[in-house]
């Protein structure tokens, strides 16, 4: 029999020492089995344990959403339930702007599914653009969540506009006011109504459903009708909520017939008409003018603003120019192009100092250096001459008055001294107010001497660029100067296409602050050709207080300009320029104006005070404080 192991010699002595056991000792054995295994094994996690956790997850269809303001939209959110799940199920929506209204339905649940509609309301307040949500689906302690995309898009809307605003129409006439429809997402008829006219006032709209943009009130005035001012309102009725727009209407009695004749026999060429056309108001019906040799009579005109189309062709090039002219104060005859006065005036210039301007009256002649010089284009009657000789720095300036001159054609100033008729002028300093970052320009002063009936004679000094916010208005000293004559400060400033000018007068020079005129505002521009085959464009702005005298609106192409253009009190406010349609009046040719399909055409847009419309003279600078301004803008249409 063979010697049993030694357990010490054994690598694995436990498991020798069980199996000798399970043969040896069959209980001995399973004792040790046991004992063994409780000392030598580990526990092993239950990986399904019982109860199963809760589990959810949720995905929504559509994922997104493009709605109107206004409208709404639904999306059907789906909640898959696991595990040990239990209990109700909700859906809840987060992340949408302020004026998105969520509702959920309810939520309906089938073994291990639940769904709900859930419905998204934008308002109408809600600015267009895309917005991102979060979709979350929670019960039992447990959430899922889906991303919810949503696009909002401006709702279906129209506004209304009234031109001309105001309206003056006399008593037994009528007057037209277009009525502006500006759609957005929406295409319906709208229907129009006038409230709020006056007894022996009659509206009448055609179309008076319009789908389209437009629509032409018809105002009949009635012999009956009170003189006065009326705010009429225009109202739109849709299936959208009903809007309105108010306009003024003035009601005014007819005026004894006008005598008013306009002579075009002293213009140039390419100032005399081809074709003439008038409104008798503004806004009235446009007819042909009769003329006969240049001069067109007016004198049945029973309105204070005359309107008068002038097309005048020169060669390739054609001018057409729409005027509403204020005329309750020109009577006969009136010069339609007033010349230049007929006169020479000779003279010898000694003692400068560098360039200088020579002025009489209101014409001018410049002179680089001692020697003779001719002013042509001088009027008749006494005028101021006023010379001023820059000498490069300012420090050596010389000025020079010689007041009521009044000489012959082709006769002598004789020697106009600048050292022994002369002297230095004094001087103060001005502030330029109004001045914006990239504004440029010119600076400078003027001489304003009143002259007999009104008129103002306005003679340059001298300009120069504009440095900083101020400069040296060097003008008369004080016992150089006679009563009644005035200073005046100037500045023209430029800002990329918009330039401002203003002109001021004090009679005392002493440091002052010159405030600039506002800039005219970017127009809204409007095609409103419609039936005819010329481009017609209206400009809509609001006009600054401050111009009060004259507002035009041009637009041109190659070869062509067209202008709409106002005199004083006829336009204020909000401003409405438009080009009319002269299709139908004889003698009328499309070809003269822009082909409706044009492009590269532009526009310029201007306004002032404080200038003689018909002469173009500044006269508001022979008074203390007055100031002449203007502003101007121009830019692209297409």
């Amino acid at each position: 029999m063979a010697d049993p192991p030694t357990l010490s010699s054994d690598p694995e002595p436990m498991a020798v020492f069980t199996s000798l056991a399970r043969r040896h000792f069959p209980l001995l054995g399973l004792t040790a089995a046991v004992f063994l295994a409780a000392c030598t094994s580990t526990t092993t996690p239950d990986t399904d344990p019982d109860p199963d956790p809760a589990t959810i997850s949720v995905v929504i269809s559509p994922t997104s959403a493009t709605v109107q303001q206004g409208g709404s939209s639904t999306f059907d959110g789906t909640a898959t339930l696991g595990g040990s799940f239990s209990g109700a199920v909700s859906f809840s929506v987060t992340g949408l702007p302020a004026g998105v209204t969520v509702t959920v339905g309810s939520v309906s649940t089938s073994g291990n599914t639940a769904t709900a509609t859930v419905t998204v309301a934008v308002a109408g307040s809600v600015a267009a653009g895309s917005y991102s949500g979060t979709v979350t689906a929670s019960g039992s302690g447990v959430t899922a969540t889906a991303a919810y995309s949503l696009t909002v898009t401006a709702g279906s809307s129209f506004t209304l506009s009234a031109s001309p605003d105001p309206i003056s129409i006399v008593r037994g006439a009528t007057g037209d006011v277009t009525v502006t429809l500006a759609r957005t997402s929406f295409t319906e008829a709208v229907t129009l109504a006038a409230e709020g006219l006056p007894a022996n006032v009659t509206a009448a709209f055609v179309p008076a459903a319009p789908t389209g943009n437009t629509s032409t009130l018809t105002l009949t005035v009635g012999a009956g009708a009170s003189p006065g001012m009326s705010t009429l309102t225009i109202r739109g009725t849709s299936s959208l909520a009903d809007v309105t727009d108010t306009f003024v209407l003035t009601v005014t009695d007819p005026a004894p017939p006008s005598n008013l004749m306009l002579d075009f026999g002293t213009c140039e060429v390419d100032e005399t008409p081809d074709w003439v056309a008038y409104s008798d108001g503004f806004g009235a019906p446009w007819m042909v003018a009769p003329g006969v040799s240049d001069v067109y009579d007016f004198s049945g005109l029973t309105q204070s603003v005359l309107g008068i189309t002038v097309v005048v062709v020169d060669g390739a090039d054609r001018d057409i120019s729409v005027d509403y002219i204020d005329v309750s104060s020109l009577s006969g005859t009136v010069d339609a192009c007033p010349p230049d006065g007929a006169k020479t005036v000779n003279g010898t210039a000694a003692g400068t100092v560098g360039l200088t301007s020579l002025s009489l009256g209101s014409s001018r002649a410049v002179v680089f250096a001692d020697g003779p010089f001719s002013i042509p284009g001088v009027d008749d009657g006494p005028l101021p001459l006023v010379g001023y000789s820059v000498d490069g720095v300012g420090s050596s300036d010389r000025m020079l008055i010689r007041r009521d001159q009044d000489i012959a054609d082709m006769g002598a100033l004789g020697v106009v001294d600048f050292t022994t008729d002369g002297f230095a002028p004094s001087e103060a300093t001005i502030t330029i107010a109004g001045l914006g970052l990239g504004d440029a320009g010119a600076v400078g002063m003027d001489y304003a001497v009143p002259l007999a009936g009104g008129a103002c004679s306005v003679s340059p000094l001298y300009n120069s660029a504009l440095i900083g916010g101020t400069f040296p208005g060097r003008s008369a000293s004080a016992s150089e100067q006679m009563a009644g004559e005035f200073h005046v400060a100037g500045a023209t400033i430029s800002n990329g296409l918009s330039v401002r000018t203003v002109k001021e007068a004090f009679g005392t020079l002493a440091d002052r602050t010159v405030d600039l005129p506002a800039d005219l505002p970017v127009p809204v521009l409007t095609d409103v050709t419609g039936p005819a085959n010329y481009l017609r464009l209206e400009a809509q702005f609001a006009l600054p207080a401050e111009y009060t005298e004259t507002v035009f609106f041009d637009y041109s192409g190659p070869n062509v300009d067209l202008t709409v253009y106002a005199t004083s009190g006829i336009l204020t406010g909000d401003v409405t320029l438009t080009m009319p349609d002269f299709s139908a009046l004889a003698g009328w040719d499309d070809a003269w104006a822009i082909p409706p399909a044009a492009t590269g055409v532009n526009y310029f847009l201007g306004a002032s005070s404080g200038l003689d419309f018909l002469t173009g003279d500044i006269t508001a600078v022979c008074s203390e404080g007055g100031r002449f301004v203007s502003s101007s803008l121009s830019g692209a249409y297409n």
